[in-house]
């Protein structure tokens, strides 16, 4: 399992300056989690209120094996620059 310091920062546009910045030594292994976290620290710092169905999707962990997780990204933006209906990427990405 891969661990690793990280700086996780949020810039404000209007004046390019920290808004809020955190640093996460974890094991990325639990990286969807991680991930999770991060979402719902900004909303609080934001001052923005999840909805239910937000705060699930920040709980939410799409897959355990991250390299698949990857491909499937990898995937999906390709997907994106190939000239398709949208009907046919919506059935090429249904889960």
């Amino acid at each position: 399992m891969q661990t690793g310091s990280r700086n996780v920062e949020l810039i404000g546009t209007r004046k390019n300056a920290r808004v809020w910045a955190e640093e996460y030594d974890r094991d990325l292994s639990d990286l969807f989690t991680l991930q999770g976290e991060i979402a719902q620290k900004i909303a609080d710092k934001l001052g923005i209120r999840a909805s239910p169905a937000e705060k699930t999707a920040f709980q939410d962990v799409p897959t355990s094996d991250l390299i698949s997780y990857d491909a499937y990204l990898r995937a999906k933006d390709l997907l994106s620059d190939i000239a398709l209906s949208t009907r046919q990427k919506e059935d090429l990405l249904k889960r």
